[in-house]
């Protein structure tokens, strides 16, 4: 394997019933960061041997300080991404175009960026490796009815779950960098 194929095969061990199979995780993390600019959330979605085991979110209301919530979405990457083969995530960019103007970011302290830094930095030096991904690349291919018609998640109305559970657009988005990466691993630059 060249070291640009890493991330893609690193295997984590779940040896059961003393056969030693290998599976290979990927925990995808939709990232805000805004604390003082707005509550936000933080969604994530780990796939196991492309089977989509757990989701959640992190919410910013939930602390008492940007580092404090930063510091939660740490946490749940320790507890799920230990020994597993990637954390994908989605990239941080900032636009001028109809639509997204660069100037509706002025003045903001963007603290989305501010916590992808934290996030890269703190993974590099727990030698976790991570992938980032634009939302481009994976919302056209991996839209809410995609997601529904595979199996990964449930359409109840206009609402969608996973195993029995109501889960927002974070939780969506990061199931989507989950398995876009899964699916198409480091042929996405």
């Amino acid at each position: 394997c060249s070291e640009s194929e890493i991330l893609c095969t690193s295997l984590v061990d779940t040896k059961q019933g003393g056969t030693g199979s290998m599976s290979y995780a990927v925990l995808g993390i939709d990232p805000s960061g805004n604390f003082a600019e707005g509550k936000g959330t933080t969604g994530w979605a780990l796939l196991v041997d492309g089977e989509l085991t757990r989701v959640g979110e992190v919410r910013a209301a939930h602390y008492q300080t940007k580092e404090e919530y930063w510091d939660g979405i740490l946490k749940v990457i320790f507890s799920l991404a230990r020994d597993r083969s990637a954390v994908v995530c989605e990239s941080y960019q900032l636009y001028h175009h109809k639509g997204q103007r660069a100037e509706s970011q002025a003045y903001s302290f963007l603290e989305t960026p501010q916590l992808i830094g934290a996030l890269s930095y703190t993974l590099f030096k727990n030698n976790i490796p991570l992938v980032f991904q634009s939302a481009s690349q994976v919302k056209s291919r991996w839209k809410d009815d995609v997601l529904a018609a595979k199996g990964f998640i449930e359409k109840m109305g206009s609402s969608y779950y996973f195993k029995g559970a109501r889960i927002n657009q974070h939780i969506r988005d990061a199931i989507r960098h989950a398995l876009h990466y899964w699916r198409y691993g480091m042929k996405v630059k």
